[in-house]
C-alpha cells in the first residue's frame, strides 16, 4: 500500500497543476485541437491557420 500511495501523490499534483494553473495552455490546446479538426475537415487550410492564429491571440498563446 505504501508503494501506492507513494506514487499517487505526484499523479495527483500533476492533474492539479494541469487542472488549476496551465488554463492558457488547456487554451493552447484547445487552438491547436480546433485547427487539426479544420484541416481534418476539408476545410481552407489558409482559413483555418489564420483562425488558429486568431484563438492562439485570445489565449495569450505564442504559436509554436
Amino acid at each position: 500500500m505504501k508503494k501506492y500511495w507513494k506514487l499517487s501523490i505526484p499523479v495527483a499534483f500533476l492533474l492539479g497543476i494541469a487542472s488549476s494553473g496551465a488554463i492558457a495552455w488547456d487554451g493552447c490546446w484547445f487552438c491547436e485541437q480546433q485547427y487539426r479538426q479544420c484541416v481534418r475537415n476539408g476545410g481552407d487550410i489558409e482559413q483555418c491557420w489564420i483562425d488558429r492564429e486568431e484563438c492562439y491571440a485570445m489565449n495569450g498563446c505564442m504559436a509554436p
